[in-house]
């Protein structure tokens, strides 16, 4: 598997000062690992693997289904959540 670093496209010019920058990872970018890579329309596409974990909040569909939250429910539940989480861990420090 290939690990890349997601980032914006670099100009001819930016191409020299990134060398000099090798190894450094900005706190905003993320990396991944590339699952799978084709060509379609001379368009590239990539399935990627994030290698840091991310926690999605969702709510029950239909039968065996999650929907992920409105920008609404998610400013209702993500406060009761957090604080959920942290009384747990609170209670774990014991």
């Amino acid at each position: 598997p290939q690990t890349l670093t997601l980032v914006g496209e670099l100009e001819e010019s930016d191409l020299e000062e990134d060398d000099n920058l090798a190894g450094d990872i900005n706190e905003t970018e993320e990396e991944v690992e590339i699952l799978v890579s084709f060509e379609e329309d001379g368009q590239e596409y990539h399935l990627v693997r994030l290698l840091d974990p991310v926690l999605l909040v969702g709510k029950s569909g239909n039968e065996n289904t999650r929907i992920l939250l409105t920008p609404e429910e998610s400013d209702n539940v993500m406060p009761k959540l957090e604080n959920m989480f942290l009384t747990y861990q609170e209670g774990d420090e014991m």
